[in-house]
């Protein structure tokens, strides 16, 4: 299931860092050691990484409440927005919920341990 995003963002991510180390969760340990988490097991290859802040590099169209150059936090989970767990406000519900790092839904969505990705605007939270 892929979602269509027409208003994204590129930026630059600090993934998981704690004092220059990379934190990693439970979760990531099992996919990188075992290929799976759980009953998600991995189909193709992932970046991992769910927990990140970046840098705003680039603004898609249509952006109004964020620039480039500003530090936002990344909310790794994309949800529908039009099911009722959704318009209800907890979106945590999501049965289309795709979570970066997160080999529950395929074709699986890359997570935040790389240098820059492009994530949509309305799940990044200014900071700074």
């Amino acid at each position: 299931m892929l979602f269509f995003l027409p208003v994204s963002v590129g930026l630059t991510v600090s993934s998981n860092v704690i004092k220059d180390f990379p934190r990693l969760t439970n979760a990531l340990v099992h996919y990188y050691s075992h290929g799976r988490n759980g009953d998600f097991a991995l189909r193709e290859p992932l970046v991992l990484g769910h927990e990140a802040a970046g840098v705003i590099t680039a603004i898609g169209d249509g952006v109004s409440h964020l620039r480039v150059g500003q530090h936002v936090a990344i909310e790794a989970g994309i949800m529908c927005r039009s099911c009722s767990h959704c318009l209800g406000g907890r979106y945590n519900l999501c049965t289309r919920l795709r979570f970066a790092s997160s080999a529950k839904t395929y074709p699986h969505l890359d997570g935040t341990l790389q240098t820059r990705m492009n994530h949509p605007a309305y799940l990044l939270h200014p900071y700074v």
